[in-house]
């Protein structure tokens, strides 16, 4: 291996190591499993190096190698999944994944020995345990590509294209080439080429994450417009009385309403828009925004005498939603409590569920 190598390696490690301790300390389950990720990618590169580790060492290190894409599938759904809650339990299946991934690298040479002459069965044990990790990469594509247009969060807003287009396609390219070269070494340059990647991005990451992006990781603190009564500094008044407006109009119930339709009857544009409900309002997606709004006029439905005998069915209809089953998960993410017990409760408070 090359001197330059071994050294980029080393510098690539300690950089990794230092940003994982960083955002670890920022104490949110995001900035947890970001600083688990980035601690995979470190162990990743020093299992690839020219340093004998000692055998209960070593081992620890070849699992924490296998982790990097499916700790990757977990971050991307906390990143960008809003209704997500990470817990001990989401850890279990990037923990059994790379598991079972370390006990095929450990009986490759047995399992290859046993499918000795055939070779279709001789490349199957030849690409594992990396083919089968690679799954992860499709179920965090889909949750980065999902719903990318009701996102108000602006710095994630343009990073998801970014991070499907370029990180993406880094962790599949370098899964891909392990495979391709397996059993033998990968080529220098490319291994080089892999960690220099690494190197920069380790290098300009807390840049970004902790300088130039200090809302990574914001706390939540949404609320609708009834409760703004003092606009933060620097908000465009005009724009957010413009939205209050067309809130006590009921934009808010026209089915399949997006943010560029509201954008549009504003006559804004849409960036501004998304700053001004994600910036002003603290709501991390469109969705979000609709629902806290549409959920309220549902609550004062609900406990209207006038409309009690009106079907919930139909309530959910005039609010926008095209059926029952989102706005009962709505409603009751919101609440505490489904429509149907709640306007119980209200129309009759002697009565429980």
């Amino acid at each position: 291996m090359l001197p330059f190598v071994e050294i980029l390696r080393a510098i690539s490690v300690v950089l990794l190591l230092n940003l994982s301790v960083q955002v670890w300390l920022h104490g949110r389950a995001l900035s947890r499993i970001l600083a688990a990720f980035l601690l995979s990618v470190a162990g990743h590169l020093i299992v690839g190096s020219a340093i004998d580790l000692y055998a209960p060492l070593e081992y620890a290190m070849e699992w924490l190698a296998l982790l990097p894409l499916p700790l990757f599938y977990l971050l991307c759904r906390t990143l960008f999944d809003d209704s997500f809650e990470p817990g001990p339990r989401h850890l279990i299946l990037p923990v059994t994944a790379a598991s079972l991934a370390l006990l095929i690298v450990l009986f490759r040479e047995a399992l290859l020995a046993l499918v000795r002459g055939n070779v279709p069965l001789e490349f199957t044990v030849s690409i594992l345990p990396q083919a089968p990790l690679l799954l992860f990469l499709i179920p965090a594509a889909v949750h980065i590509a999902k719903r990318q247009s009701e996102d108000l969060i602006p710095w994630r807003y343009r990073l998801r294209p970014l991070l499907l287009g370029f990180l993406g396609s880094i962790v599949f390219a370098v899964a891909t080439v392990e495979i391709l070269y397996r059993p033998d070494p990968v080529p220098e340059f490319l291994d080089a080429l892999k960690i220099l990647v690494i190197s920069l991005i380790a290098f300009f990451a807390p840049f970004w994450l902790l300088q130039v992006r200090p809302d990574l990781m914001p706390a939540s603190g949404a609320r609708d417009l009834r409760s703004v009564d003092n606009p933060g500094r620097g908000s465009d008044k005009d724009l957010l009385g413009a939205l209050s407006q067309a809130i006590g109009e009921k934009i808010h119930h026209s089915e399949g309403l997006t943010i560029g339709q509201l954008a549009r009857s504003l006559n804004c544009q849409e960036y501004k828009l998304r700053r001004l409900i994600n910036g002003e309002l603290g709501f991390s997606n469109f969705n979000q925004f609709l629902n806290t709004h549409r959920i309220n006029d549902a609550r004062e439905m609900l406990l209207d005498p006038a409309l009690s005998e009106q079907p919930i069915l139909r309530i959910a209809y005039d609010l926008g939603y095209q059926t029952l089953a989102p706005f009962n998960l709505a409603f009751k993410q919101l609440v505490g409590q489904t429509p149907s017990v709640y306007r119980k409760s209200g129309l009759d408070p002697h009565k429980s569920e």
